[in-house]
């Protein structure tokens, strides 16, 4: 496992276990690009135990996201690395990428009452 990989488990650990609050001087934004980068990791505790609680708990639970935010997050998680992504490979792991699919659909869904229309349009309200 490499360091940063490692890194990344051990404080979304820690941030579970604080009920998903960051510490003084930490920043969501400082976790969403390596957590993105991470979604498709074949190790379930990281993916599934990790990354997906994480995300729920800041987007639909804290809401510590803004609509572009959300739509920076969205433009990730359907780009050519993540939801097409490996897509009838055999063989390999590019299969974990597809989950994230569903977390965008989540996303796109539930990310406030208004759901997509709320994301798109750029407005809290």
């Amino acid at each position: 496992m490499n360091k940063i990989r490692t890194q990344l488990m051990t404080d979304l650990q820690r941030i579970a276990a604080e009920e998903y609050r960051l510490r003084e001087g930490e920043e969501v934004q400082d976790f969403i690009r390596l957590m993105l980068e991470y979604i498709g990791d074949p190790q379930p505790e990281l993916r599934d135990g990790l990354i997906y609680p994480t995300f729920y708990a800041w987007i639909l639970e804290q809401r510590l996201f803004t609509s572009d935010e959300l739509r920076g997050i969205l433009a990730v998680l359907l780009d050519e690395q993540h939801l097409f992504h490996g897509i009838g490979g055999q063989g390999d792991e590019t299969v974990f990428t597809e989950p994230s699919r569903y977390l965008s659909s989540a996303l796109l869904s539930s990310g406030t009452e208004k759901g997509l229309s709320w994301i798109l349009r750029g407005s809290c309200g």
